[in-house]
């Protein structure tokens, strides 16, 4: 595989979160891949209840909301989520 190919498929996964008692926000970023067009995994450690937005950025600055967590493994660490895309089309080619 190519390194052309290979970034299409690592991503970063974004999140944003309040802080308790603060106007403040915490921007927090880790790694992502994707399974599918549509469907990422990234570690369950990047989330937490207090989070309120997830996103997914590609190697080009797109970025996809994460629509919903379709699963989640705290013992292993693992999240897969559900990216919000167009028509189920995602546009970056990951």
């Amino acid at each position: 595989m190519t390194y052309e190919e290979l970034k299409k498929k690592v991503l970063v996964h974004c999140s944003l979160s309040k802080c308790p008692g603060k106007s403040n926000f915490l921007v927090g970023f880790s790694s992502s891949y994707a399974i599918t067009k549509d469907i990422v995994v990234f570690n369950y450690h990047a989330i937490d209840d207090e989070k309120d937005f997830h996103a997914i950025a590609d190697s080009f600055g797109r970025v996809f909301p994460v629509r919903e967590i379709l699963s989640v493994d705290k013992e292993n660490d693992v999240v897969i989520a559900r990216l919000a895309t167009h028509s189920g089309k995602n546009q970056s080619g990951f």
